[in-house]
């Protein structure tokens, strides 16, 4: 027998004990699966054996680290679900969609609601089946000659830029394949998921993290939905679908190229907001800007005072900023900190008050917030908006209801801006959007905003939730939605995260988080070539050089 420190409690089991086994006789996993654990900052599968005197903690299906678990061997499960129901059919699993993912099916026929239940019918008896993900390690070469002979060609494309000879590989019911991180012990343990047919795919449901999703319903988002297809439309003209194919361009050199195209993409889509703005004449007087952190929402609200400029119009923009309340009327969480990312935070009735006095063309002082002192004052700052003069308002509130309520609907134009990543590993393994974010307010904040990547990385979830309760569930409210990622991005702000994430030891409690971004970004290109960035580009807000800044 040996001693083991397990979620914050001794106790002595038999040496040799895989952590699958000690977490089912700790009785853990009765709510939500238990999908991994943590041992001296590294994440381990449920099928390692845990050395004597370890300090463990398990982690279920509603942490990250556990939902991702959950997320991977669930696709592994609909990739085998297919094959089975639809032979020769190629499967891509494309981007997040509310609480769920959404896929296509490419095969000469379109899909069907009654081949969407077939495949959950036949998941559903895969779950129950408890069959084992059994891991196994092959050489590249091994892989590739796999992935070939399976069709997987994005697969093998990708694996010329590993640089690593070993190449994990899972193995379910005869089926190998790779999903670039643990997998559950088994298909048991993913009992929680349904198919929605969403014409011409459908969309893959499961519980997300902290508990989201838990009521697996599925709400439509018609205006992400197209900015989705959009970002496809963008791949398509410029030819990249995967990383691999990045890694093409840079390593020919035509990297250079490939940036202005991508700008130029950005550039039209700016202009056709100004000029739907203008097209409604005087109508619209204030226009909305909303999304997530360092989603580039600042930098797009500039680029469209420029447009709408060319337009005729002259945009003044204001600061939701000075609108918080005095630090003492300010609600506190649960933590015990000041809840500014509520709208609680923000004197809502004020704003609207001053708002609806500039739209009325009347003369407003605007305060300003002494952030030293906590509380606004008196900027004798005065604003008359004129004939031409059209109100910009930047921020993460833009889009609730609650933030210009009384201004007539056909006065306001709302617009909400998100980094929506297109480009994929492969078919069956995306990038998240939340991950391209959180590499850019990474270099930011670590090269403007004096805070280390450690910084960044624990206060990223507080963040996520501030977006998951004050930011997403008004997304849809936007007239329009302005996809700010580049395709080329990752393979430029790669030179100056990965460094910083490579610093971070085992020793480190942000290790786990580190490595896996450290896995994935193994596989992209790194590049010089920020040059040829040009300085009013939403990149610039995070690697610097922007000509609105600077």
């Amino acid at each position: 027998m040996a001693r083991f420190n397990i979620n914050g409690e001794e106790k002595e089991y038999p040496v040799g004990i895989t952590l699958e086994a000690m977490a089912e006789a700790e009785n853990l996993g009765r709510d939500r699966p238990v999908m991994a654990a943590i041992i001296g900052n590294m994440l381990f599968e449920l099928t390692a054996v845990p050395e004597p005197g370890s300090c463990i903690t398990f982690i279920d299906s509603d942490s990250e680290d556990g939902n991702r678990i959950y997320a991977r061997s669930l696709s592994f499960m609909l990739v085998r679900a297919v094959k089975a129901v639809l032979p020769g059919a190629r499967l891509r699993i494309e981007h997040s969609l509310h609480n769920g993912l959404y896929c296509e099916i490419n095969k000469e026929a379109p899909l069907t609601s009654h081949e969407v239940a077939q495949i959950q019918l036949a998941m559903e008896k895969i779950a129950q089946s408890d069959e084992p993900f059994v891991r196994g390690t092959v050489s590249k070469r091994q892989a590739m000659e796999y992935f070939e002979a399976d069709g997987q060609y994005e697969k093998n494309l990708l694996l010329r830029y590993r640089e690593d000879d070993d190449f994990t590989l899972y193995e379910n019911d005869g089926i190998k394949n790779y999903f670039y991180g643990f997998m559950a012990p088994s298909t048991g343990y993913i009992r929680k998921f349904s198919l929605y047919y969403y014409p011409p795919g459908f969309v893959m449901i499961y519980p997300k993290a902290n508990g989201i999703g838990a009521d697996m319903k599925f709400i439509e988002q018609p205006r992400l939905a197209k900015i989705f297809r959009e970002a496809g439309d963008w791949a398509r003209i410029l030819e990249c679908d995967y990383i691999s194919d990045l890694n093409d361009m840079a390593r020919a050199g035509k990297l250079c190229e490939f940036i202005r195209i991508n700008e130029a993409l950005h550039e039209k889509k700016v202009a056709e907001i100004a000029n739907n703005i203008t097209s409604h004449g005087k109508d619209k007087k204030l226009i909305l800007i909303s999304g997530p952190s360092s989603s580039g929402k600042t930098t797009f609200a500039q680029r469209l005072m420029v447009q709408l400029r060319v337009q005729g119009k002259k945009p003044v923009s204001i600061s939701l900023d000075n609108y918080y309340k005095n630090r003492d009327e300010i609600e506190h969480d649960s933590s015990g900190n000041a809840d500014l990312e509520s709208t609680a935070a923000i004197a809502v009735d004020i704003f609207n008050s001053d708002i609806s006095e500039l739209i009325a063309g009347r003369e407003v002082e605007l305060p300003v917030f002494n952030f030293a002192k906590g509380h606004r004052e008196h900027s004798r700052q005065k604003m008359r908006l004129g004939e031409n003069e059209i109100l910009i308002v930047e921020g993460i509130h833009a889009l609730n209801p609650e933030l210009a309520r009384c201004i007539d609907s056909r006065k306001k134009y709302r617009i909400y801006v998100s980094a929506i990543a297109h480009i994929n590993l492969d078919d069956y393994n995306r990038i998240p959007t939340t991950d391209i974010r959180l590499i850019r307010r990474m270099v930011r904040d670590s090269k403007y905003r004096g805070a280390n990547i450690q910084h960044t990385i624990d206060m990223w979830p507080r963040v996520r939730r501030g977006e998951e309760n004050n930011i997403f569930p008004y997304q849809e409210n936007a007239d329009i939605m302005f996809n700010s990622a580049l395709f080329y991005e990752l393979c430029l702000l790669k030179k100056y995260v990965y460094p910083m994430l490579k610093a971070i030891g085992e020793g480190d409690s942000y290790y786990t988080e580190a490595n896996r971004l450290i896995r994935f970004l193994n596989y992209v290109m790194s590049s010089d070539e920020d040059y040829e960035v040009p300085r009013n580009s939403i990149l610039r807000e995070f690697i610097g050089g922007s000509s609105f800044y600077e």
